[in-house]
């Protein structure tokens, strides 16, 4: 029914951005990760500017392996940010970062991570990469 509702509030307000984010946001949830990027590819000129966007695209790609192009969402998300700090994305920044090989750059954002709020994300790292919690440990 969400579907069907956004795809028509799409169609009666085709600039209304944030249906289209919501849209890729509701195929994220439910695991359709290919038609939900493409609908964020649409979504990114309406609501490219929001971090929510972002962040919210950034845990598809991790759900899709993409692990580069998350990397490059959680920036964004951060930059996007009010304060620059947006927590959620830095632990999924610094575990990507893991991920992709690049302990020093994981090891320095999850220091200020840890500052901030008094956990390192490098220790749990691949549980925060598995964004439905599909490998319980």
């Amino acid at each position: 029914q969400g579907l069907l509702e956004l795809r028509l509030a799409i169609h009666i307000d085709p600039e209304f951005g944030n249906a289209r984010n919501e849209l890729a946001i509701l195929l994220s949830n439910t695991r359709r990760h290919e038609e939900a990027e493409a609908a964020f590819q649409e979504a990114e000129p309406h609501h490219g500017g929001h971090a929510h966007h972002w962040f919210s695209r950034g845990n598809n790609y991790l759900a899709l392996g993409r692990y580069d192009q998350a990397r490059v969402a959680f920036e964004r998300t951060i930059a996007l940010s009010k304060d620059g700090a947006h927590v959620l994305a830095m632990e999924r920044l610094a575990a990507t970062f893991v991920k992709l090989g690049r302990k020093g750059d994981a090891m320095r954002l999850g220091q200020k991570v840890f500052h901030l709020v008094g956990r390192d994300p490098t220790e749990r790292w691949e549980k925060l990469l598995d964004v439905w919690d599909d490998h319980r440990s």
